[in-house]
């Protein structure tokens, strides 16, 4: 008996990567409480998806180590399109839900290794287009790990680099999304 690939449908978040540093300080914290209340919705769709269609295995549960089966997917099943204006390349609608359902599954590995990790917004004005951007803190030094737009960012240069000539031959870089789990809530081993 076959078993139907749910359909991937969309959640609404008014996130924009490029512009999320022209939002107030007040706006900014809402788009952040929209994301966390999401976040879990996200991770256990994208999970139920990758689970049915058999690149990973269970729809119910995710390993750390079916992360590079993760890129794979984002590698080869997402796409970019080019925009009429300025002929940049960008994520399609499904691509860019694949990163952001992404990134909130690496959030919530983080959060099962370290309970006490939190989203958070980027609050350093020095940061550019990050400023404001939604990620959490590194448990090895505290500084702010943009994981949102990091994970979309990834998906496009992945995609990208794909597209460009021999890019299809290239081996891609293996292990970024592992990582960024590593780099957010890594586990120091007690020390003898």
């Amino acid at each position: 008996m076959s078993v139907e690939a749910p359909e991937y449908y969309l959640i609404d978040f008014d996130w924009d990567p490029h512009l999320q540093w022209s939002l107030s300080p007040e706006a900014a914290e809402a788009v952040l409480d929209t994301w966390v209340a999401q976040m879990p919705e996200r991770a256990g769709k994208l999970m139920h998806f990758l689970g049915t269609e058999g690149f990973i295995r269970s729809p119910e549960r995710f390993d750390a180590d079916e992360l590079d089966n993760l890129e794979s997917f984002i590698i080869n099943h997402c796409d970019l399109y080019q925009h009429p204006k300025d002929q940049e390349y960008y994520l399609t609608d499904f691509s860019f839900e694949i990163c952001k359902d992404t990134a909130a599954l690496i959030g919530s590995l983080c959060q099962d290794r370290v309970p006490e990790l939190k989203w958070s917004l980027n609050r350093d004005w020095n940061s550019g287009t990050m400023y404001q951007s939604i990620g959490m803190s590194s448990v090895i030094d505290g500084d702010h790990i943009p994981l949102l737009p990091l994970v979309c960012d990834f998906g496009r240069e992945a995609l990208r680099t794909k597209r460009k000539f021999l890019g299809a031959f290239r081996r891609q870089r293996r292990g970024f999304l592992t990582k960024m789990l590593l780099l957010i809530s890594y586990e120091q081993e007690a020390q003898a």
